[in-house]
């Protein structure tokens, strides 16, 4: 059981519910708060599945990227790790049948989420856009579930600018790995490098975007504040680093590093709101 609920990520799952509660509070309204919950809990469940689906697809890829990964370690097999993908993702469907209008889109993030794994993912940027088209929907997903879908579509856009950054680097630190296992991700196409530059001009423009919001008077004064003390020092040291062509420890480091960034970012949100 500690194997499977690694492979679901419960970091990454806590994170998607936190975007889509902030998404709907940015979006004006946290009612009904019943359905600002079910939203978030559903996407997190759909989330869990497909973190689940794509160690369980990765598997060559991980038996030499992340042998201690779940399932090439041996704490999990392949055959609980797709029962317990299907799980999850039935229960998010579930959990987010009653919602209504959100629920199409709570349908297309499962289907884009298999997708991505049996397809996208080993098409060279394909499967990049797909992961943060994801990231940026669960913004979208908190604005619908409050019926106000319009002040969600500038952090979902920042979001899927920072996880398109975030998955470019993930790419080049897998890349050998990767071209072992034959799947063509940018870094095994076009080079490592070429990756990371995409990477550091994704970063880059998410940190010259970031600040615009205060300025068109979308958000007040404590947003400006975590952003520039919080949110683009980061994204400027990651780009830095990533200039100076890092090994493949160090790409894994700023991996998470922007991880807890985005946790800045929410609270940048929040505090502007």
């Amino acid at each position: 059981m500690r194997g499977l609920l690694e492979l679901a990520r419960p970091l990454n799952m806590a994170i998607g519910f936190a975007a889509v509660v902030v998404g709907a509070l940015m979006a004006g309204s946290l009612r009904p708060i019943s359905d600002v919950l079910r939203a978030a809990l559903s996407a997190s469940l759909i989330l869990g599945g497909g973190n689940s689906l794509n160690d369980l697809c990765d598997l060559e890829e991980d038996r030499r990227n992340r042998p201690s990964r779940p399932i090439p370690s041996g704490r999990a097999s392949p055959t609980a790790a797709g029962i317990w993908a299907a799980l999850l993702f039935a229960s998010g469907l579930l959990v987010a049948f009653p919602l209504g209008r959100p629920f199409p889109l709570a349908l297309s993030a499962v289907g884009l989420l298999v997708l991505y794994d049996i397809l996208l993912k080993r098409l060279p940027l394909v499967g990049n856009l797909a992961v943060a088209l994801l990231g940026g929907a669960a913004f979208l997903y908190g604005g619908m579930a409050v019926g106000r879908i319009e002040r969600a579509l500038v952090p979902a856009v920042l979001a899927f600018l920072f996880h398109l950054g975030r998955e470019l680097i993930k790419d080049a630190e897998d890349v050998e790995g990767d071209r072992e296992a034959g799947v063509r991700t940018l870094a095994v196409v076009r080079g490592r490098d070429s990756s990371l530059r995409w990477a550091s001009a994704t970063l880059l423009l998410t940190g010259v975007l970031a600040p615009i919001p205060f300025f068109l008077g979308m958000y007040r004064w404590p947003y400006m504040v975590v952003v520039l003390l919080g949110v683009d020092p980061v994204l400027a040291y990651v780009v830095y680093v990533l200039l100076g062509c890092p090994d493949r420890r160090t790409l894994g480091r700023l991996s998470r590093i922007l991880k807890a960034d985005m946790l800045l970012g929410l609270a940048a949100l929040v505090a502007g709101r």
